[in-house]
């Protein structure tokens, strides 16, 4: 029996695959509720000498697996094009989502902080700045980018303001404008050109995106996103 994952997944490998077992002694009280510490290194819960004995595959089902019952998204990018999301991020650090709401939608401002990106009501920071409360927060662990070309993701809600659906739905929307060339060009003039930024042509794209919350991927894990060829 091989534990890759500290807290709670016990993890063998047999002739069918990878298969993951909850056990409660498992557990640390540190992770997982979407309101606690958000670990900020991959060794804080994960045996990572043992994640990289694993497979490039075996290391997305188990990281996949593990997050698949905590209120949280999580996701297994393929290192070209984290490497590519990070670029186009550090030259275009600000952009706003519509975030579909019961009665129309509300602003989210993201922004990226080193390997982190930060989302948060754009009302909020308009009035707090830099104190505004992150109501998403995405790590990108990097630690196993070279020798297994992949990142891992982990996306922890404010769980008294955003669903782990709604934070599937703004990881998804940030990942398509991204990568798709076009939509990118939008980031592009909100950084660089504010006075010509058009908004409505961002809501226009939440129906051709997926603009119900219900349509951002549901059970599906988010990282089958990130291998799926954008087209520009």
């Amino acid at each position: 029996t091989t534990t890759a994952l500290k807290d709670e997944a016990v993890v063998s490998t047999q002739s069918t695959g990878l298969t993951l077992s909850t056990t409660k002694r498992h557990f640390s009280s540190s992770l997982g509720d979407g309101r606690k510490v958000i670990p900020g290194s991959l060794g804080e819960f994960t045996r990572l000498d043992l994640l990289k004995k694993e497979t490039k595959e075996n290391i997305e089902h188990i990281w996949n697996e593990y997050h698949k019952s905590k209120p949280v998204v999580s996701a297994v990018i393929p290192t070209e094009t984290w490497l590519k999301m990070k670029q186009r991020s550090k030259s275009n650090t600000f952009f706003v989502f519509p975030l579909p709401r019961e009665k129309g939608y509300i602003s989210i401002l993201w922004q990226i902080l080193d390997d982190m990106f930060l989302f948060t009501s754009l009302d909020q920071y308009k009035k707090m700045g830099k104190s505004a409360v992150p109501w998403l927060t995405v790590r990108h662990y990097t630690d196993l980018s070279e020798d297994k070309g992949v990142v891992l993701m982990r996306g922890d809600p404010n769980a008294e303001v955003l669903t782990p659906l709604e934070s599937q739905y703004l990881v998804n929307q940030l990942r398509i404008y991204l990568l798709d060339d076009i939509k990118f060009k939008r980031m592009v003039t909100f950084n660089r050109h504010p006075n010509t930024f058009n908004f409505d042509e961002v809501l226009q794209d939440m129906g051709s995106v997926g603009g119900e919350i219900e349509n951002a991927g549901g059970s599906v894990p988010i990282g089958s996103h990130f291998n799926e060829k954008t087209e520009k």
